[in-house]
């Protein structure tokens, strides 16, 4: 299975379910995904990364549908001035 960005998994040994935010990719090979939620009190994202073959894909529910967004600004610091005006 290839993760995707943006869909639910449930890692396998701990249970933990999450959308996908980021991947990563090392020199032996193996490959890992950061899943990401909202805490039991629904006020801080918890993040945490597993090995992407651990992963089962969650069927696609609306609440947990990552938004993401078409043009405009994204947050990045391309989007903010430098001092200076420059």
């Amino acid at each position: 299975m290839k993760a995707k960005l943006g869909k639910r998994y449930r890692d396998k040994v701990t249970g933990f379910e999450g959308v996908a935010v980021s991947f990563h990719d090392y020199i032996q090979g193996c490959r890992r995904v950061s899943l990401e939620r909202l805490d039991s009190s629904g006020d801080k994202l918890v993040t945490l990364t597993f090995d992407e073959p651990n992963l089962d894909p969650v069927d696609d529910d609306a609440r947990f549908r990552v938004r993401v967004p078409v043009g405009g600004r994204t947050g990045g610091p391309h989007d903010h001035s430098t001092p200076g005006g420059r």
